[in-house]
């Protein structure tokens, strides 16, 4: 049985349906004055967990980054496949990185050996402090 027409009702609809517009533009804009957890500003890898020599996989802001450390330095690099992004693996016995999808492979160093990527895997920034190698999130792009 259909309900009789009742424009009380329509107009709570309506204004239910407004508040709900204005809350989603202020949250938009950045107004409502409620926001969730601030996102961490820093990732940070403990030196003692990478010894001369090692070779340690994290997750950077949401991307897969390989650190290895020598007796001189660190090099943070992104296991990002420049071709289409699949995540390489390093293969230790070929000394290379390998991509699984399209066979790209990239030499220690980051640089294409073969495949279709034609860019090498690139670095990421990060700073090494006495205790620990610290990535810092890039600044908001506007």
């Amino acid at each position: 049985m259909a309900q009789p027409f009742c424009p009380v009702r329509r107009g709570l609809v309506g204004r239910m349906a407004a508040a709900a517009g204005a809350a989603v533009l202020l949250d938009a804009v950045g107004l409502s004055g409620c926001s969730g957890p601030e996102a961490p500003q820093t990732v940070e890898l403990p030196l003692a967990r990478l010894p001369a020599g090692g070779r340690h996989t994290l997750s950077v802001f949401g991307q897969p980054v390989e650190v290895s450390r020598t007796e001189s330095e660190v090099i943070a690099r992104s296991l990002l496949c420049t071709h289409w992004g699949c995540v390489v693996r390093w293969d230790d016995e070929g000394r290379v990185y390998r991509c699984p999808c399209h066979e790209g492979i990239y030499d220690a160093e980051g640089r294409v050996i073969s495949g279709p990527p034609t860019k090498p895997l690139p670095r990421v920034p990060a700073t090494v402090t006495a205790t620990a190698i610290v990535f810092h999130r890039p600044p908001a792009k506007s």
